[in-house]
């Protein structure tokens, strides 16, 4: 219906937004290179011990996503992206003490393969893989920084049924 435009949206409301989960997000798809742009909110609680005594811990997790991806051909593509990240913590049994928040812009860049063939609902033969390098660099003397390389290989063998429904 909307063409090269897509938009997908996500939530698990419970009670108020400071402590449900949502998303939304919209990708451009009509060029070579796709483009997203993602916005979410997710909420944890936690008990947590502090001098003998239990308190209730609110977690909100917020920010925003922006990601390019591009083909080099059919089977490989370049992706890359900035993550705008905020980490805040509420003590729920203690109004009075301040919350603790943490701020972070997240770089990452990927080297993606995959000739994978999908059948009804999943892939059934070919292979995949992906490695991913992202983090935030330490762009001050002791500033919170950290770096992560990841990878993710899969390959699909056919068992050469096929099941037919009609």
């Amino acid at each position: 219906m909307m063409g090269d435009h897509q938009i997908i949206g996500i939530t698990s409301l419970n009670v108020d937004l400071k402590n449900s989960d949502y998303g939304l997000a919209y990708f451009y798809l009509p060029e070579r290179t796709d483009f997203s742009f993602q916005a979410f909110h997710t909420a944890r609680f936690l008990i947590q011990e502090r001098n003998r005594f239990y308190y209730l811990y609110r977690y909100r997790n917020y920010g925003a996503f922006f990601s390019a991806s591009y083909p080099i051909d059919k089977f490989y593509r370049i992706e890359g992206g900035f993550s705008w990240l905020n980490v805040r913590r509420d003590n729920l049994d203690i109004y009075e003490e301040p919350p603790q928040t943490l701020s972070l812009l997240i770089p990452s860049a990927s080297f993606v393969h995959d000739n994978s063939l999908w059948e009804y609902t999943a892939p059934s033969r070919g292979t995949r893989y992906n490695f991913t390098i992202f983090g935030v660099p330490p762009l001050k003397k002791n500033a919170f920084s950290f770096g992560t390389v990841t990878g993710d290989y899969r390959t699909y063998f056919n068992s050469g049924k096929t099941i037919l429904l009609q």
